[in-house]
């Protein structure tokens, strides 16, 4: 029979439950270490350590290979940029001496491990994704008791999609380079180099192509020659950068990235990919601001995902930055009105319209007051006017003067950004696309739209004929309302294995991996 002290496990778990409330900093700088538990959690492990009846972590059989399989999954936390010294796992050794310490230690990690993995670390700026009510800690708790094979559970917390699996087999491999000391290291060059050019720097380039983008050619020679410009192209547009076979400054800075960054890279990936909810079937759209990337994703099981629809976008500007976020398409918006945010009418329109009293006539703005009315703008002092004085607003026409182009996809959030259609499409033949006020334009938003409404009867053309017919705004609600995740990934793999990287262009990953103590 296991000797169980109850209230001595009850004091241990009181103590634990309070105590691991907060990540701080030791004198070295590094986040101490030990489970992390927010207020609810703590809640959570004090109600079950005084409900439980039975040891949970040692005393049976099944008792043990919880513990074994609980060891085990945080001993292998680095496979997911998790650290294995949050989760305690001196406390997880104390089975024999001190059962009751067991008890709760391993609780406390438990409770840790499963919100990191399955939800994310608490971060400031980006906190875990709110639990789904099967992640709800008291609910982790059943299911883990429940469970007759912890190995699998424990497996079964990470995010169920393909394109996290892959970065955790990208992790590892990056891992093998940074231990055999790296890529080869190419030396800077002045200016650039062309195609048919030489260079004392290319012999390292080809080595490097070599080892990263299937460059096959001879390893010896200073001359950019076609095959080795080829590989050069394939390495520029997985960096996101303009193909052109040219090693200039990018190019060279691109590959400069020391495999150290780009290993911090994938582990932010995979930590923004844990924000990513879980319930997301039969179609969800996966919005990468770093990548310029939109993916219409179908997936009828989870886990199980299938690109519909790939297209480039435009996101925010460094001043006006496109936001990551989660909300749910309600409807499309065949030729939209664009009405004008209150920043954007105060800071851009105005000096405009005082110099040119017509300006709003000529775009083809209505102006109205506080109450809805509509303004003669020819009656209005704009002179008088300011940042705390502006008592009107701005509605732009539908129509091909319209930033919002001839869609817009509603979906709701409390950042007031959405998908939608634009007039500018030749921005979209740049490789780095920061030029919106916050909101992602979408190159393919029509074949979007379609794609998004064809279960209503829609198709390409119906769309098409509505908009030159409609003679102002037309919304069409979705029957099907998909997820839309915009987020930002400075690492992906596709589903073909190709590998890419991005510049930090808001300088989000910089910012997050010295608070996460990957970077200094």
């Amino acid at each position: 029979m296991v000797s169980f002290d109850r209230r001595a496990f009850l004091a241990l778990g009181a103590g634990l439950a309070s105590g691991f409330g907060a990540v701080g900093a030791s004198a070295n700088g590094h986040r101490s270490r030990g489970p992390a538990l927010d207020p609810v959690e703590r809640e959570a492990l004090g109600r079950f350590l005084a409900q439980t009846s039975a040891p949970l972590w040692h005393g049976s059989d099944l008792a043990a290979r919880r513990l074994a399989a609980l060891s085990l999954a945080i001993a292998e936390a680095e496979r997911h940029g998790l650290e294995p010294e949050d989760y305690d796992p001196a406390g997880l050794q104390s089975g024999s001496a001190n059962p009751e310490a067991l008890e709760a230690a391993a609780s406390a990690a438990f409770l840790a491990f499963a919100r990191d993995l399955g939800r994310g670390r608490p971060i400031p700026g980006l906190p875990p994704r709110p639990p789904e009510p099967f992640e709800e800690p008291q609910r982790l708790f059943e299911r883990l008791v429940r469970t007759a094979d912890p190995v699998a559970f424990f497996a079964g917390l990470a995010p169920a999609t393909p394109r996290y699996a892959r970065l955790v087999t990208l992790l590892a491999d990056l891992r093998t380079v940074a231990a055999r000391g790296g890529w080869t290291r190419v030396p800077p060059v002045d200016g650039k180099v062309e195609p048919g050019r030489e260079h004392p720097a290319i012999v390292a380039l080809r080595r490097r192509l070599a080892e990263t983008d299937g460059f096959d050619g001879p390893l010896l020679g200073d001359r950019l020659d076609p095959p080795l410009a080829a590989a050069l192209e394939r390495f520029q547009a997985r960096h996101g950068l303009l193909a052109d076979g040219v090693l200039g400054r990018r190019t060279a800075a691109a590959l400069a990235t020391p495999v150290e960054w780009r290993i911090t890279q994938v582990v932010l990936a995979m930590e923004r990919l844990r924000r990513l909810p879980p319930n997301r079937e039969p179609r969800w759209l996966l919005v990468d601001i770093a990548g310029f990337r939109l993916e219409a994703i179908d997936e009828p099981l989870p886990g199980r995902e299938e690109v519909a629809l790939e297209s480039p976008i435009i996101v925010g500007t460094r001043y006006d930055q496109t936001p990551e976020l989660t909300a749910r398409a309600v409807a499309l918006t065949l030729n939209p009105y664009w009405h004008v945010p209150r920043s954007i009418a105060v800071k851009e329109i105005l000096p405009d319209v005082r110099k040119d009293p017509t300006w709003l006539e000529r775009n083809e703005m209505t102006v109205f007051d506080r109450e809805g009315r509509r303004v003669d703008p020819h009656a209005v002092d704009w002179w008088a006017l300011g940042p705390g004085n502006f008592p009107y607003r701005f509605r732009q026409n539908w129509g091909p003067k319209n930033p919002l182009g001839r869609i817009k996809l509603e979906m709701p959030n409390r950042y007031d950004v959405y998908l939608h259609d634009t007039p500018r499409k030749d921005l979209f033949a740049r490789t780095q696309r920061t030029f919106s006020h916050g909101c992602m334009r979408v190159a393919r938003m029509h074949e979007l739209a379609a794609l998004l409404l064809a279960e209503q009867g829609w198709d390409l053309a119906r769309i098409e004929a509505a908009i030159e017919e409609s003679r102002g705004p037309r919304t069409i609600p979705l029957r099907t309302r998909p997820l839309v995740h915009v987020t930002y990934l400075g690492a992906v793999v596709d589903a073909d294995g190709t590998v890419r990287f991005r510049e930090d262009v808001y300088g989000r990953d910089t910012r997050l991996a010295r608070q996460l103590g990957l970077a200094s």
